[in-house]
């Protein structure tokens, strides 16, 4: 159930930013409690942000690093402020002003490294929505301002980038209805442009993800005061319309979460329906344009922390749990398997939280930081500074300590031997000091025409061992404003047994650059060391 800029809508009546709702604070599965190690994994307190927030917007930087931007601070308006995590001391800096202060807004990580923050609320007494975007240099350690504005106001909107270079912003809400609309970002213009295809409803704080073949889905949301939904959308970014899928979700969800999986499904999970949370989860198979019932969470909740794991496993971290609008925070933390299809719990949370960011970190760690706490006041939720690491238990994944080197993995240590056993049978896991991951490409044509680029790129790629793989497409040559300019741009997290990729470039920059491109596979292996391969394309006619 959602209101409309009511200090950010979600939790039902129940809100963040110096919100005056008391509410029970929960362990791991709903019962009072305190931090715990469980199958999975076990989670130790971090260094505390900088600045309390929550329901900011976070991205992960090339380097590694996280960044947290904006958010509610802990005097309950929208805050200016940004933090950057570095996992390899578990230590903050603050990072550069926004311009406005906003909260609730979307962060995507562009294809050449910058971030681009865009819509959410802004002010003091009265929340104004934002319908403005700023892009964050690491290099320079700089903001600037988006040169135009979205076509329209959006609070919680979802932002993905596509495969071409471009970024999809889509929902979220201008503060009376929920928006049906969408726009894309261009970075080598530095602008926004409006999508003439609407989605099938409004969606305030929808999922999304960017599935394998190129195209994003965008599920659930609120579509009008107490109403969610339980449809979804697909975009396609060759012709940059929306399709409606074919079937609901087994429930309406908003505040739900949603990751890409490797076999080019994705699966959708939590949020809330109606007046109540939910544990439900549907995933999505592309080849029929359906969903199916997918396996139950351990705990009903939304509004939490997610991210994907190095492993492939999905993490979820915090939350609120909600039944007929009895409402609570959880410190609990759960994890998907998608080769079993099933959801474990793992290890709570130092305290409950919701409204929280998680971020996936090497060797299949994870940070959890920021949202609101109930651990003072009396009950009332306010920001918090908290953070969290995820460690996974021995024997259940990769160990060991990562450390800086020049090429981002050469300063890795290897882990011990490690033992675990399952049911009285003992299973012995060797790791070798760590290599980096060896790639293969095979079937890349490296002399093409334009029209024939522009139906995609097509090759396979496999990696020695399990690693996740970024894929770019960049132009090379010609002007110097234009060169290295992203065409396509795709992540995977592969095992060894590879992949089939199909590259489909930007259309509007392929017309316009030179007659070379490059293509640039880099793999990444769970302990963070990294291989990376380029290939030159000549382009004729």
């Amino acid at each position: 159930m959602l209101r409309r800029f009511d200090r950010c809508r979600l939790r039902g009546s129940l809100r963040h930013a110096g919100l005056v709702a008391a509410v029970t604070v929960t362990g791991a599965l709903g019962l009072a409690g305190t931090a715990s190690a469980e199958m999975g994994g076990s989670w130790t307190s971090g260094t505390p942000l900088p600045a309390a927030t929550g329901f900011a917007a976070s991205a992960t930087l090339t380097n590694g690093d996280v960044l947290v931007a904006g958010g509610f601070g802990a005097d309950g308006n929208p805050a200016g402020t940004t933090a950057l995590y570095d996992p390899s001391t578990d230590g903050w800096t603050t990072g550069p002003a926004l311009t406005p202060a906003r909260a609730d807004a979307a962060a995507v990580t562009l294809a050449n490294g910058d971030v681009l923050i865009a819509g959410g609320v802004t002010g003091t007494t009265d929340l104004t929505g934002l319908s403005s975007g700023e892009v964050y240099d690491p290099s320079t350690g700089t903001m600037t301002a988006v040169s135009n504005d979205m076509s329209s106001v959006r609070a919680s909107p979802v932002a993905v980038l596509l495969s071409n270079g471009d970024v999809l912003i889509a929902g979220g809400t201008d503060g009376s209805e929920a928006s049906e609309t969408a726009d894309l970002y261009d970075p080598t213009t530095n602008a926004f442009m409006p999508v003439n295809s609407l989605m099938s409803a409004g969606r305030d704080y929808p999922a999304a993800a960017l599935l394998s073949d190129g195209d994003v889905l965008v599920a659930g949301g609120a579509v009008g005061t107490d109403q969610d939904d339980a449809g979804a959308d697909v975009f396609d970014p060759q012709t940059e319309t929306f399709t409606q899928v074919s079937n609901d979700m087994s429930v309406a969800r908003a505040g739900e979460g949603m990751a890409a999986l490797s076999d080019g499904d994705a699966i959708v999970f939590g949020g809330i329906d109606g007046d109540s949370t939910t544990a439900t989860s549907d995933v999505y198979d592309p080849g029929t344009n359906r969903f199916v019932p997918g396996p139950a969470m351990p705990v009903a909740t939304g509004l939490f922390g997610s991210a994907t794991l190095t492993d492939g496993n999905v993490l979820v971290a915090g939350g609120v749990v909600q039944d007929a609008g009895t409402q609570s925070l959880t410190a609990a933390s759960e994890e998907y398997d998608p080769v079993t299809n099933s959801w474990t719990a793992v290890g709570a949370l130092p305290d409950a939280v919701d409204a929280d960011i998680v971020a996936a970190l090497p060797n299949d760690q994870a940070l959890e930081a920021g949202g609101g706490d109930a651990t003072s006041g009396g009950g009332a939720v306010t920001s918090t500074d908290s953070t969290a690491i995820f460690t996974v238990a021995a024997g259940t994944g990769v160990g060991g300590t990562v450390g800086v080197g020049p090429t981002g993995g050469s300063g890795d240590t290897p882990p011990p031997t490690t033992t675990a056993g399952t049911g009285g049978l003992t299973t012995q896991f060797t790791v070798l000091p760590d290599t980096p991951p060896t790639i293969r490409l095979t079937g890349l044509k490296t002399r093409l025409t334009r029209a024939a680029l522009l139906r995609g790129l097509r090759f396979s790629v496999k990696p020695s061992k399990a690693a996740s793989l970024q894929i770019r497409l960049v132009t090379k040559g010609g002007h110097a404003a234009s060169r290295g300019a992203a065409l396509a741009t795709r992540s995977y997290r592969l095992s060894a047994a590879g992949h089939k990729v199909t590259l489909v470039p930007n259309r509007r920059r392929v017309t316009r650059h030179p007659g070379r491109i490059e293509l640039i596979v880099v793999a990444t292996d769970r302990s963070g060391a990294r291989r990376t391969v380029t290939r030159t394309v000549t382009i004729r006619g």
